[in-house]
């Protein structure tokens, strides 16, 4: 919808400037799983499955700020069903790569991507090879700049058997991450900076 490229817009250029505000604190995962679940089955095509899995009890909590990991997780779950005809979308969370994290993994049985692409899709405006469907390539470019705010990590890569799975990974635990302050002047501008002119 025109809101959510609005939305979308205002939050890359937060991003591109370093002005995104981030308040970290003791996430349970379990109600962002719930929340964000019951959208992705509003806006996922009928007969696609929206499956969300318990977390398990050691990895329910994350160091994150509550607001910007419900966005993430949507975001991601938004993008499977966006892609996805037939089949599910599937949310759990495991054991993430790096030492105390969790990794919040979204998976499908969608058009899936390509391995080469997938650094690619994560910066702005970018769309991948196998992509019909509508937007403006935002969406995991949000992912990025907003899990990378509070400290974590963003991938993704093809699914086995079809598909796709891409993940956010999160401290897990009681201790706060380190968050590097925001840059400021030139330094700021992580993203091409892009200008959107709408002519009617």
């Amino acid at each position: 919808t025109m809101r959510r490229i609005v939305d979308d817009l205002l939050d890359m250029a937060q991003l591109e400037v370093g002005n995104l505000s981030v308040s970290i604190e003791r996430v349970d995962l379990q109600f962002v799983f719930n929340d964000t679940s019951v959208v992705a089955r509003e806006i996922c095509r009928p007969g696609v499955s929206v499956v969300a899995i318990d977390p398990p009890t050691e990895l329910r909590s994350a160091m994150a700020d509550p607001d910007r990991v419900r966005q993430a997780v949507a975001n991601l779950l938004s993008n499977a069903c966006k892609h996805t005809e037939h089949g599910w979308v599937r949310l759990e969370a495991v054991r993430g790569d790096a030492l105390d994290t969790v990794r919040i993994v979204v998976s499908d049985t969608g058009s899936g991507v390509d391995a080469d692409d997938v650094t690619r899709l994560f910066q702005p405006y970018e769309r991948g090879a196998r992509d019909g469907a509508s937007g403006v390539g935002l969406g995991l470019a949000i992912v990025k700049g907003t899990v990378e705010a509070m400290g974590g990590t963003v991938g993704g890569a093809p699914r086995d058997g079809g598909g796709s799975m891409f993940w956010i990974e999160l401290p897990v635990g009681t201790h706060v991450p380190h968050v590097p302050a925001a840059p400021t002047g030139a330094a700021a501008t992580e993203f091409p900076l892009r200008v959107l002119v709408v002519d009617d």
